[in-house]
């Protein structure tokens, strides 16, 4: 029998409406049914292209034994990050504090007032080596709950109050240089540099597109020669792996291994948006042509696969199809022959891109990777040989797309495609990201001026947090620098004024994540760091700041500097993850010395 996130337009959620578990979405009946039960909640978190989501659905959420010890003790919520990021931001904030870790599926243990007391990631049914398995954890949870209970509240307040104070501690600290931190992390990101493989640190390794937009940035103030070296080999590592989809274009979201080669498979909007914008950068400061080429195969993947007929960009597409991972993606040695012929070239072929009979990755089966990019004179013959690939791959079934459209990664995406356009002068990415505005301004803002975060099957939902101002703002004023239509440079001003009075307490000059009139947490966070994406909080500043080099008002300057100001003091301890607030810290202080020599 279905349960009560039937109802829901989020493909995540639909994904867990069969479970035996009795979900309940995030909704104040939830926490209602906890305090009248006296039960713990047991929150869930996670997106619908998410692997190790779907692993521990098939593992625990399905299995009739889980559900059943679940229903007894629990009141279970699942959450869908991607609708509720401020939900995601807090408790992945306690994951991380009390673990060192984070990641989805978020396992989180809260009362019935959502303060968490437990916190953890992926959990197998039964034990495996050192991870605990889900059905002994529930049940020392429950029983915990029941004979210990005024320590886990105890404990539940300690971490939530702990988890409030931290933006007051790093926001009034004191100020650094601006010099010490850009040396800081420069030094740090050449200690985790992989001069091998390209990429910062180990396995898993994630493509970065914060890290290599500061290093551009600051090849081109500085001239250090460090930051293109690894900006440019990153980028070429990147491409020509297995995370860059030789076939259809666009990057997988990370790779398992350190070479590149390994993708987990799904693709995410806003990993194409901001490797875009990195290709495009990489390009400006060292042209070499695969980079511009790599950024528009990115752009032509975006307009050809998550583009909905509306305008608005979909999310994501899936990592799994038909329950197998890869299995859109991966080739063995008889497909690709019974697709491309047997002839001399199709072996060259194989060997360009290392194929293998035994296939080179798990079960015979084979990831497209190259170590070289392709000779000039046989591109063209290439690329007709992957392009049948393409052909032939289109008969599979394909990954679920996430068809909810999310107001930041639409502006992300707007931003990427007016570069995109600037860079190519090609009508069809400017087309496409003026639809995107278009349906983001239409169906996401309210009348009173507000956002809302995301659509869905003729649904649109949840108010806006930080990022979706910011994001939708900057890629509206990236419009602007394309079109000069001014709608746009005066809805990114309305939309800095609604964030401003929303988001920014002026009496402890903190810049929150969600509206400071939200009480649906029992957390105040400010924005989170740095990770695939910039943080919400350089791309607001960087908005204005820019608002006010478009029309001139002194009063953008002075709010943009008073942020940035109160920003930088509290960073120095997490350096990595405020690389693109460094890069708006760079520019500020570049418009400075340009206005002050009468440039």
């Amino acid at each position: 029998m279905p349960n009560r996130l039937c109802g829901e337009k989020s493909p995540y959620l639909r994904q867990h409406a069969q479970n035996p578990v009795d979900w309940y979405p995030w909704v104040s009946e939830a926490f209602r049914t906890a305090r009248a039960l006296d039960r713990p909640l047991f929150i869930s978190i996670g997106y619908s292209s998410c692997h190790w989501c779907h692993v521990m659905e098939r593992e625990c959420f399905d299995d009739e034994e889980v559900a059943s010890y679940l229903n007894q003790n629990f009141v279970s919520i699942k959450v869908d990050r991607e609708e509720l990021p401020q939900v995601d931001h807090a408790y992945m904030s306690v994951c991380q504090a009390i673990t060192g870790e984070g990641g989805w599926p978020l396992t989180i243990f809260a009362t019935p007032e959502k303060e968490p007391f437990f916190a953890g990631t992926y959990f197998p049914k039964y034990a495996t080596g050192t991870r605990p398995g889900f059905l002994d954890l529930i049940k020392e949870i429950a029983s915990t709950w029941k004979r210990e209970r005024q320590k886990v509240l105890d404990a539940a307040r300690s971490i939530t109050r702990a988890i409030n104070e931290a933006p007051e501690k790093k926001w009034g600290g004191k100020e650094v240089p601006l010099r010490r931190l850009i040396r800081s992390a420069i030094e740090t990101l050449k200690t985790l540099f992989d001069p091998e493989n390209g990429g910062f640190g180990r396995a898993p390794k994630f493509p970065s597109a914060p890290f290599l937009m500061f290093l551009a940035d600051l090849y081109r103030s500085s001239g250090d020669d460090a930051a293109i070296k690894m900006l440019t080999f990153t980028l070429k590592k990147m491409r020509l792996g297995g995370i860059y989809d030789h076939v259809g274009g666009g990057f997988h979201r990370y790779c398992v291994d350190e070479r590149w080669r390994v993708p987990h498979f799904e693709k995410m909007l806003y990993d194409q948006a901001t490797l875009i914008m990195a290709y495009l950068e990489g390009y400006n400061q060292n042209p070499i042509p695969l980079f511009r080429e790599t950024a528009i195969e990115i752009g032509d993947y975006v307009l050809e696969q998550l583009k909905s007929h509306e305008g608005g960009f979909y999310t994501a597409e899936d990592a799994d199809s038909d329950g197998v991972e890869g299995g859109f993606y991966l080739w063995t040695i008889d497909e690709i022959r019974a697709c491309l012929g047997e002839g001399e070239e199709v072996r060259e072929f194989e060997r360009l891109f290392h194929l293998k009979t035994d296939g080179n990755y798990e079960g015979g089966q084979n990831v497209l990777f190259l170590d070289t990019p392709i000779k000039e004179g046989r591109s063209e013959e290439i690329k007709g040989l992957l392009s049948k690939l393409k052909d032939c791959r289109a008969m599979r079934p394909k990954p679920l797309t996430d068809k909810k459209i999310i107001t930041a990664s639409n502006g992300l995406t707007i931003e990427a495609l007016s570069k995109l356009y600037s860079a190519t002068r090609e009508e069809k990415y400017l087309k496409a990201a003026i639809g995107a505005a278009d349906f983001v301004i239409k169906r996401h803002i309210k009348g009173d001026g507000h956002l809302l975060r995301r659509s869905c099957e003729g649904e649109t939902k949840y108010d806006g947090v930080l990022d979706d101002y910011a994001n939708l703002a900057l890629g509206l004023l990236s419009l602007y620098d394309s079109t000069r239509a001014h709608t746009y440079l005066e809805l990114a001003s309305t939309l800095s004024e609604i964030a401003l009075n929303d988001f920014w307490d002026e009496k402890k000059h903190i810049l929150y994540y969600a509206q400071m009139w939200d009480e649906s947490l029992p957390f105040r966070l400010d924005p989170p760091p740095d990770s695939a994406t910039p943080s919400p909080l350089s791309v607001f500043i960087r908005v204005l700041l820019e608002l006010n080099r478009q029309s001139g008002k002194d009063e953008w300057r002075e709010r943009g500097k008073e942020l940035l100001t109160y920003a930088l003091r509290g960073i120095e301890k997490m350096i990595l993850g405020h690389t693109d607030l460094l890069r708006v810290a760079m520019d500020y202080e570049a418009e400075k010395r340009r206005s002050k020599s009468g440039l």
